[in-house]
């Protein structure tokens, strides 16, 4: 399972944010994304240690990431946006922002 433990969550999370490893579902996939808008707003912040986990994944709920993201994935426009025809492994960083900010997503 390309060199990680399954069972080491800890673990998994942090390859998946520094893209080590690619997600497998829509749970992972947004690991991915919390840690990238996170990093995206706090630049300098560590992001690889447990207490970053849970900071990560709180301001990916109370910015509401997490209803938006859920707000996304049932949205016609995602389903037949050209680049990212459904396919939730094709959101963005910026997908996300945008469409957090807006209720759109970029061209």
């Amino acid at each position: 399972m390309d060199g990680f433990e399954k069972n080491n969550l800890f673990e998994r999370e942090n390859a998946l944010a520094e893209h080590e490893l690619t997600p497998e579902n829509r749970n992972e996939n947004q690991i991915r994304l919390a840690t990238e808008v996170y990093k995206h707003f706090n630049k300098d912040a560590d992001t690889t240690s447990h207490g970053a986990h849970n900071d990560i994944m709180m301001f990916w709920v109370n910015e509401k990431y997490s209803k938006k993201y859920k707000e996304l994935e049932e949205s016609d426009e995602f389903k037949f946006h050209p680049r990212l025809n459904g396919d939730i492994f094709k959101i963005t960083m910026e997908d996300m922002v945008q469409f957090n900010a807006t209720g759109t997503l970029p061209e």
